[in-house]
């Protein structure tokens, strides 16, 4: 079977003894794992040792996790994995001192099922992007005590059809955070130069995502009320058709948003929408974040659906 390792790091402003506790004791995953995001009520049953805990998701899916073996600067576990497939692999945390820090390790080695060795690439970069996601959640809870993120899922309903202007780009995704205020800026300057008069808050449609190459092609819009006769060079003028969509709320800091994006993923792979084909995903931003905390910034993940497949 195919080996598939995984690992990824994070400095956290804490002591060691401190990390590794929220990593030990499983009562806290809750508020800092990853898969959790996506179905916050999935039950969970621990061990009366405290040493695992197990999990029976009807998105997410079924196993356990218990530890094998620790010392003071590492955990090892063994991890179990029942559905959608079974298999087993070995999962660790370590905690060296950085400064005043903590720099944590958190790694995977296991093997994919024989029927998946296509997806070995994929699955990794998903894997990968699952343990970032849940290391930045521990950096803000063992920092601060709490996760600003939060999903509500608002399901099947009222999507957004209007004209727009936009930017379309393709670059990697740790550029996306420093180049889309940019283009907002830009765009924001062209409707003023033009006159046009501004409907609804901006958004970022996702045409394209490359997991493995961590590429994406995507368009920064802001909404108007009529296109342009003219526009620069280079300024995108549509109209996005998206009238039904799922729609997931998050409230929370922008640097958590892939929490609700994985939320929509997981239902969409169940199959509780069909999406569409013909309209990108996008992320829409109900919230001015120059006067809003980021604790509160609320943003709304909308995959376009072309009906609905199940409540």
């Amino acid at each position: 079977m195919p080996a598939l390792d995984v690992v990824e790091t994070v400095v956290i402003n804490a002591t060691p003894a401190h990390v590794r506790s929220l990593v030990r004791e499983f009562t806290q995953w809750e508020f800092w794992s990853p898969w959790l995001s996506s179905e916050p009520d999935c039950p969970l049953r621990y061990r009366s040792d405290g040493l695992g805990y197990a999990w029976d998701g009807s998105l997410i899916g079924s196993g356990k996790i218990d530890i094998r073996s620790e010392t003071d600067t590492s955990i090892i576990y063994e991890l179990e994995f029942l559905k959608p497939w079974k298999s087993r692999s070995e999962t660790s945390f370590h905690f060296s001192p950085v400064g005043e820090g903590t720099e944590v390790v958190w790694k995977m080695r296991g093997k994919l099922p024989f029927f998946m060795f296509f997806m070995k690439n994929q699955m990794k970069a998903l894997v990968g992007s699952d343990y970032r996601r849940g290391l930045a959640k521990l950096k803000d809870y063992a920092e601060t005590g709490v996760v600003p993120s939060k999903n509500e899922f608002r399901g099947i309903g009222e999507g957004l059809v209007s004209p727009y202007i936009g930017l379309r780009e393709c670059c990697n995704l740790s550029e996306l955070n420093k180049k889309i205020p940019l283009q907002f800026k830009k765009l924001y300057e062209v409707a003023q130069e033009y006159d046009l008069s501004l409907t609804a808050p901006p958004l970022t449609m996702y045409h394209k995502l490359d997991i493995v190459k961590e590429l994406t092609d995507y368009t920064a819009a802001v909404m108007v009320a009529n296109l342009p006769a003219k526009v620069p060079t280079g300024i995108i003028q549509d109209t996005i058709n998206a009238p039904t969509t799922y729609c997931v709320v998050h409230t929370g800091a922008y640097r958590h948003l892939g929490n609700a994006w994985s939320a929509g993923m997981t239902r969409q792979r169940n199959k509780l929408f069909q999406p569409s084909k013909r309209v990108a995903p996008f992320e829409w931003y109900r919230s001015d974040p120059t006067d809003t905390a980021e604790d509160m910034l609320i943003t709304e993940v909308h995959f376009p659906a072309t009906n609905r497949k199940t409540s």
